[in-house]
């Protein structure tokens, strides 16, 4: 037998009877046999998916009465329903038929033999199935009717009135159509709130939660949590250089690989615009060096766009629970601190280590510090020469602070430029060294030996209203050209307030000083906006330059970086020289100026005064060496 409307394969070796022309066979033996009765009713108005194809009206249909079973049939086809339907009888053909969610309406008598109504529904509600529930009975009254609505049932039909079936089927099934499409939408809108748009993978609201249950599903001592974040420096400079397009396919691109190569343990995340997140389950904190190698594999391979082939090199900073921090939160944090870390040392990954964190209570307390020390006068000023690639010549210099501690040394930026911006205490801190920048150029140019001097400025001091003020008192009371000055941006800084940026910085050039974008490459600057910018010099980041090399991706974006400061009437620096051979590569691809280790480290005013003195015929000239910068100096 090849029965017509069969809702699925499996159900074939149970069917009793079959249906023509919208006329159902009478059933004989229902209750003596306990058989399950399925068919198909045709010839009437099929039921419309969801997608907008027709499918007949999937009824489920406990009665024990054949008659009532049939009125029941009769009355969905007067209705217009085109029925596929299964009568059972008991409650072990309920649990069969409810194992797979096929049906559209369940129709339940409320009094029958082996179990009732009540038991039906809670049968359906245990199994998750989501169908309308009627219950059509002649023996309930009011107060068990009432009781079985509370208890989830959608209507109640007494038998002596069926006309109100078909307008209750009708009304229960548009509602049950709201309802799918009012969860499809908050479900939708719940992967919107906790998935990134662009690789679908959870965002760092998800991330923090999955990480926080792994936590709390394991017992302390059993194994070590790793997390790591994975920071892809460059992928803005990507996106100014190759467009939004290509970085989007980037990022979906390091997705993939990440979900294929991690392991079947790890768990991904992207946490912001250019960072994705893993954790894995390790032994103990032994496995976080191996742990750290296996994220840098991931991606010895470049990875293949459709229109480019891009070699991604991410800092990745790693931290373990319960060692770096006693929550999901805090060991994230301390993951971010890593990857900082890793970046600043231009290393492929690093392990948290307490040491190196700067919110520590150490840092902390050296911040409470750092304010006697402007006041006092503790603060010296380093200086790194700037190189014309094309002579050798000292053309220029950049004045980098440092802070003579009484007990520790000389402490560099990265143990309080952090601190200081959050405190309050950077504008202090700025203008100390404005101010001691404009004395000492003033005395270098007495001597006869100046250059121009740079001056790094921050978001606060953008933000800060008294700045060209200050700027400008600065000027008239010391003999300095303001084009002798130059104060560097970072791209990042510009673009936390774009207007309030270009306005002190326009105000600042119109004085006459010589305005640089920082570290450009690492930030975010749109090419709309560079342009608008009273700039005039672009300082290429050291992340592209320590790596440079013929035919790298690194080389292809450096020249355009230099292409696009060269159309925009700009001077490009390369920052972070520390090799001859990329001193080399630089000259040849064009670059200007250059920055960095090779040339010198950032010295003292003695040192700077014996370097001008010998500005046409530097020692690198002479030498050519290659000076190895120091473990753990920071510029």
């Amino acid at each position: 037998m090849n029965p017509c409307g069969i809702i699925n394969p499996g159900i074939s070796r149970s069917l009793r009877t079959e249906t023509s022309r919208g006329r159902g066979k009478r059933i004989h033996g229902l209750q003596a046999a306990g058989d399950v009765i399925k068919s198909r009713s045709t010839g009437a108005t099929p039921r419309t998916h969801d997608d907008g194809t027709s499918a007949p009206l999937r009824v489920l249909i406990v009665e024990d009465s054949q008659d009532d079973a049939e009125l029941l049939l009769h009355e969905l086809r007067s209705g217009g329903f085109d029925v596929a339907y299964a009568v059972i009888t008991t409650e072990q053909q309920l649990v069969k038929e409810l194992r797979e969610p096929q049906w559209d309406l369940v129709i339940s008598d409320y009094s029958m033999p082996s179990f009732d109504g009540l038991r039906c529904l809670r049968l359906c509600q245990e199994h998750g199935l989501e169908a309308p529930f009627i219950l059509v009975s002649g023996t309930v009254g009011e107060e068990l009717a009432v009781d079985a609505m509370r208890a989830g049932a959608h209507d109640y039909v007494m038998k002596q009135n069926p006309s109100r079936l078909v307008p209750a089927i009708r009304r229960e099934l548009r509602d049950a159509q709201i309802r799918r499409e009012n969860r499809r939408m908050a479900e939708h809108i719940e992967f919107i709130a906790y998935h990134d748009p662009v690789t679908d993978l959870p965002n760092e609201r998800l991330f923090k939660k999955n990480l926080t249950k792994i936590l709390e599903g394991g017992a302390e001592g059993e194994h070590v949590v790793a997390v790591a974040v994975l920071e892809i420096g460059n992928l803005r400079s990507i996106r100014n250089v190759l467009g939004v397009e290509t970085a989007d396919a980037l990022m979906g691109a390091i997705a993939e690989r990440l979900m294929t190569h991690a392991g079947d343990a790890t768990r991904v995340g992207r946490l912001n615009e250019s960072s994705f997140g893993l954790t894995a389950e390790l032994r103990d904190d032994t496995d976080l060096e191996a742990f750290g190698s296996r994220c840098t594999e991931i991606f010895d391979e470049p990875i293949e766009l459709e229109i480019s082939r891009l070699h991604v090199d991410p800092t990745i900073g790693i931290a373990a629970y319960p060692a770096h921090g006693r929550s999901g939160e805090a060991v994230l944090r301390s993951a971010y601190v890593a990857s900082t870390h890793a970046a600043e040392r231009s290393t492929h990954f690093r392990v948290y280590s307490p040491a190196e964190d700067r919110a520590t209570p150490e840092r902390l307390q050296l911040l409470g510090e750092l304010r006697h020390a402007v006041r006092n006068d503790d603060l010296v000023l380093l200086y790194q020469p700037i190189v014309e690639l094309a002579s050798g010549s000292i053309v220029a210099a950049e004045a980098l602070v440092r802070w003579q501690h009484p007990d520790r040394g000389l402490i560099t930026p990265a143990m309080f430029l952090e601190g200081a911006e959050q405190s309050g205490l950077i504008r202090p801190l700025t203008d100390w060294v404005i101010r001691n920048a404009f004395e000492q150029l003033a005395r270098w140019k007495g001597g006869g030996g100046a250059v121009p001097l740079f001056v790094n400025l921050s978001v606060r001091d953008l933000e800060s209203p008294g700045l060209p003020g200050y700027v400008r008192e600065c000027l008239q009371e010391t003999p300095v050209d303001p084009p002798s000055i130059g104060f560097e941006v970072t791209e990042s800084a510009i673009m936390h307030d774009y207007a309030v940026a270009n306005r002190v910085l326009r105000e600042l050039h119109d004085m006459g000083f010589v305005i640089a974008i920082d570290d450009f490459g690492a930030g975010y600057t749109s090419l709309r906006y560079l342009h608008r910018l009273p700039i005039d010099h672009l300082k290429v980041d050291r992340s592209f330059i320590t790596s440079l090399a013929p035919g790298s991706d690194g080389f292809t974006i450096v020249k355009a970086m230099l292409d696009l400061a060269a159309s925009l009437g700009l001077s490009a620096v390369a920052e972070g020289v520390e090799r001859r051979e990329t001193m080399e590569l630089l000259r040849e691809m064009g670059c200007p100026l250059a920055q960095g280790y090779l040339f010198s480290r950032p010295v003292n005013a003695h040192r700077m005064e014996e370097l001008l003195a010998r500005r046409t015929d530097p020692p690198w000239r002479a030498n050519g060496s290659t000076s190895t910068p120091p473990a753990g100096t920071a510029r």
